[in-house]
């Protein structure tokens, strides 16, 4: 039965993994004053039982296991499926044309990431109900990690990479683009997302905080866009007028050093998606 239940949760659910996510909000609290990292530990503690034991259970821990606010960031992948939550799907991401260089709040009005980024953060200022409140936090610290995998800002018609099928990675089971960078690239050089944490939280102080604090979901779309739009990404071809057309044959061969580069440049959205998260609920909370 819990394997059954696991797999519901696929590659295909369109979210940066785990893994990721985790990260992002480890690193996001710890950067936060204790005052506000009370809060957010208070917050939690109003999640109804039903949703603490879904959440354990996808996390694979025992039943009654306190939940942490890391842990806390997977909750909008794990609801999609239930009754009340399942028109939050989309939200986790935003689709543009194929011919889309730049995302705009002209591009998408309603029921994507960068709509849902500026609706929870409201939310979780103005919020009176503390279940109301909580659920605003977990949605909103999701977002900031979805939004950071350059697949999250994709097109409708290969759903966002998971069409794209590629070649093992290292020999790795990773048979779309898109699970590669949800969840494979960062998890070949860690065990566990403390092991990441650790390393990122060392860079934090050399980051250039104040230009990725003074920026916008829409500068964060675009820096995903820009990712995906190089022909050594692997996910499209740009044609002389600025088309990104589907890969001309499939499986997408990618090349020997495909990890080596991109690697660290999901290290680097990471960090981006935490320094942003702890800027925002500083402010927020």
């Amino acid at each position: 039965l819990l394997g059954a239940f696991l797999a519901s949760f696929s590659p295909i659910s369109n979210a940066l993994g785990w893994f990721g996510h985790q990260s992002v909000c480890q690193l996001a609290f710890d950067a936060l004053p204790n005052n506000k990292q009370k809060v957010i530990n208070e917050l939690l503690t109003f999640m109804p039982q039903e949703q603490q034991n879904i959440l354990n259970k996808y996390s694979r821990n025992k039943r009654g296991t306190k939940i942490t606010f890391a842990q806390s960031c997977t909750w909008a992948d794990v609801i999609k499926n239930q009754p009340g939550y399942k028109q939050y799907k989309s939200w986790h991401y935003i689709n543009v044309d194929r011919q889309t260089t730049t995302v705009d709040k002209s591009t998408c009005s309603k029921n994507c990431i960068t709509k849902a980024i500026d609706i929870h953060k409201q939310q979780l200022i103005d919020a009176k109900d503390s279940w109301e409140k909580a659920q605003a936090l977990m949605f909103l610290s999701h977002w900031l990690g979805d939004i950071h995998q350059p697949l999250h800002v994709s097109f409708a018609s290969d759903l966002g990479g998971n069409k794209i099928k590629i070649e093992p990675l290292n020999g790795r089971r990773c048979n779309n683009l898109h699970w590669l960078w949800d969840d494979c690239l960062i998890k070949q050089d860690y065990k566990k997302p403390a092991e990441l944490v650790s390393k990122l939280a060392n860079k934090w102080q050399g980051a250039l905080l104040s230009d990725w604090q003074n920026s916008d979901q829409y500068t964060w779309a675009n820096e995903s866009l820009t990712m995906l739009r190089k022909a050594e990404f692997g996910y499209c071809e740009v044609n002389q007028n600025g088309v990104c057309q589907a890969p001309s044959s499939l499986p997408v061969v990618l090349k020997s050093d495909y990890s080596e580069h991109y690697s660290p440049e999901l290290e680097i959205r990471v960090l981006q998606a935490a320094v942003r998260l702890q800027y925002l609920l500083d402010e927020a909370l």
